[in-house]
């Protein structure tokens, strides 16, 4: 575990792996009392594909932003569920206006 850091929030910092892994460990000082589960494990894996055949083979219990191209699968399977979330999100399109197009 990582040592020196205060945090007030259920769980703290283990250990990271740079584009791989995220660990984190119960925080035994949690002001609300014990954590549903001791340890939380973030997989850094870029691709979509790899990430559902992660969560078919169980290998881990969710993904974020799975391709729409994906639901059908997803929503196919008894043992996966598919959560729609509304969200605030924000998208830039930048042009360069300097140069002709071809």
């Amino acid at each position: 575990m990582i040592t020196g850091l205060s945090v007030p929030g259920p769980y703290a910092l283990q250990q990271y792996k740079v584009d791989s892994q995220i660990r984190y460990i119960a925080n035994p000082h949690y002001w609300e009392g014990e954590v549903p589960t001791k340890h939380l494990i973030f997989s850094i894996t870029p691709n979509v594909e790899t990430r559902l055949a992660k969560l078919q083979t169980n290998e881990c219990q969710i993904i974020p932003a799975p391709s729409p191209v994906q639901f059908p699968v997803i929503k196919g399977n008894k043992d996966l569920a598919l959560h729609a979330v509304e969200a605030l999100n924000v998208g830039y399109l930048a042009f360069n206006t300097e140069k002709k197009t071809v």
